[in-house]
């Protein structure tokens, strides 16, 4: 038996084992970091739709404050007659102005399922003149969070209070805001109905 010729078998042997055991530690690595780059995107969109969310949230207080304010009822149509209405010049004032009253001005008393029969993910929704905007400060010193909002009146009921003779009013209104993140599938939308005692 040739021992030489053995040798050489066995060192080519092992040259073939090497690269294959190579070739499988590479895809496996490979197969690593494509996991970990694919597990970072997502955890980056789902933080950008976190921000998102709150930035809809925070809008929604925003209005909420606003339509708290006096200056709401003084500027909204449906509490006075318009040639009664103080100075509008005031955020709350402004936003009384910017209310969608088209369901009420066309039936009082369908308001409710005009506005529910909306589309919130159409574009035309949101490009409404009613559309409002709110520009949410980052603290982390990055670009603003861009919010749009728009009011739309919802219903009115209306009950007469025991014993004194008085009608109160309550008026409900849909709040809806949507915020975009940074990547285009993250965005996020928020609604609240608000109600005022009148």
């Amino acid at each position: 038996m040739d021992t030489g010729k053995t040798f050489q078998r066995q060192q080519g042997l092992i040259l073939v084992t090497s690269l294959v055991l190579l070739v499988v530690l590479t895809l496996l690595a490979v197969s690593a970091i494509n996991s970990s780059t694919l597990g970072t995107r997502m955890a980056t969109n789902q933080q950008e739709k976190n921000r998102a969310l709150q930035a809809a949230d925070a809008a929604l207080a925003h209005v909420e404050s606003l339509m708290s304010d006096s200056g709401f009822t003084q500027c909204m149509a449906l509490f006075i007659v318009p040639s009664q209405q103080n100075s509008c010049a005031g955020p709350a004032g402004q936003l009384a102005r910017a209310v969608n009253l088209a369901s009420f001005q066309n039936d009082p008393s369908a308001g409710w399922h005009n506005v529910f029969a909306q589309d919130y993910a159409d574009t035309a929704f949101w490009q409404a003149p009613t559309v409002r905007t709110f520009e949410l400060p980052t603290t982390q010193g990055g670009a603003p969070i861009h919010v749009v909002y728009r009011v739309d009146y919802l219903a009115f009921a209306s009950q007469s209070a025991a014993g004194d003779g008085r009608t109160d009013a309550n008026f409900y209104f849909l709040i809806s805001a949507r915020a975009d993140g940074a990547s285009p599938a993250a965005s996020a939308m928020a609604q609240s109905v608000y109600e005022i005692d009148h």
